[in-house]
């Protein structure tokens, strides 16, 4: 699926029947509907758009009305980086957080939500754990973004998965994974996990980002298994601009960098990916943005935050008062 292929899309002409003579008769004609209004969060107004910066545990409330040309922006947590020991290797990126783009949703009822936390580096578990899985983030029952998956151990010498697995297990990404509604699927987009490699260097690979793959390892230990990139927000109308995100990247779910014995940084990607250090502890993913934590020694940085943003444009609440 091509990346944000459905905003250029054409809709289609809304048929009111009044050209054919299907109106209605005399009289005072039917009332004016019910500007639309809504609450939670933190409410932001920008050009054409309000915004709702949604935190864990908010409920989305309508006041007034329904609308039809709501936009949602869900990112699951992002995954942990492995750690491991001076002379250990395969300290894995953790994956970012699924990523969902909706042009177009009703909104209608109110919707509770949950923002996923980000995975921190192998619990705490001590030397060569791998990567804590990101929380999943959801707006109502039919929009959930996975969290990011943890970046594996040394002794399995893989990375994880962008909104899908961490370690061997990664089969699922955001767009694939069938366990979560069609929808969420659809709109949703997240990558896998760049390889690791065996010995001598037990490489670990870069986390998935939402807008790329992460980099494998390479046995030799160059080049760098960096994070996967991130998804830009310039393509999509309603976030350019915004301040929801850093104004010089505009980037958002980077995965985290991963690293081996002979290979001894890595970058996280683009959008807040956490940098790997194998000498060091691996950088942090950026919260609220979905972003995987890097692979270090001897922690590994934990997963950014996930995110949840309601936009709908200004015409839907009315005429200003």
């Amino acid at each position: 699926m091509g990346i944000f292929n459905e905003f250029n899309k054409k809709e289609k002409p809304v048929f009111t029947g009044s050209r054919f003579g299907f109106g209605s008769g005399g009289g005072g004609g039917a009332p004016p509907p019910v500007p639309f209004s809504a609450s939670g969060g933190t409410k932001t107004t920008a050009g054409n758009y309000v915004y709702h910066d949604l935190a864990n545990g908010n409920t989305f409330t309508i006041l007034t009305g329904s609308t039809t040309e709501g936009k949602l922006l869900l990112i699951g947590g992002g995954g942990g980086g492995a750690n491991g020991s001076p002379g250990s290797g395969g300290q894995a990126g953790g994956g970012a957080g699924g990523v969902i783009i909706a042009p177009a949703v009703t909104l209608n009822t109110p919707i509770t939500v949950a923002v996923g936390s980000g995975g921190v580096d192998g619990e705490g578990q001590g030397n060569g754990d791998g990567g804590e899985k990101g929380g999943n983030s959801t707006f109502g029952p039919n929009w959930v973004a996975l969290g990011g998956g943890g970046g594996a151990s040394p002794n399995v010498a893989v990375g994880s998965g962008g909104g899908g697995y961490g370690g061997s297990a990664n089969t699922y990404t955001q767009a694939t994974d069938p366990t979560i509604p069609a929808d969420s699927r659809t709109y949703g987009y997240g990558n896998d996990r760049g390889g690791g490699s065996g010995p001598p260097n037990f490489g670990g690979g870069g986390g998935g980002g939402a807008g790329g793959a992460g980099t494998g390892a390479h046995p030799s230990g160059s080049p760098a298994a960096n994070g996967g990139a991130g998804l830009p927000t310039s393509p999509i109308p309603w976030m350019t601009g915004t301040p929801f995100f850093s104004p010089t990247s505009q980037f958002f779910a980077g995965g985290g960098g991963g690293v081996g014995r002979s290979n001894p940084t890595s970058d996280g990607g683009s959008g807040g990916g956490g940098s790997a250090n194998h000498s060091g502890n691996g950088g942090n993913g950026t919260d609220g943005t979905g972003s995987g934590g890097g692979g270090g020694t001897p922690e590994g940085g934990h997963g950014g935050s996930g995110r949840c943003i309601v936009v709908y444009p200004t015409t839907a609440e009315g005429p200003p008062t």
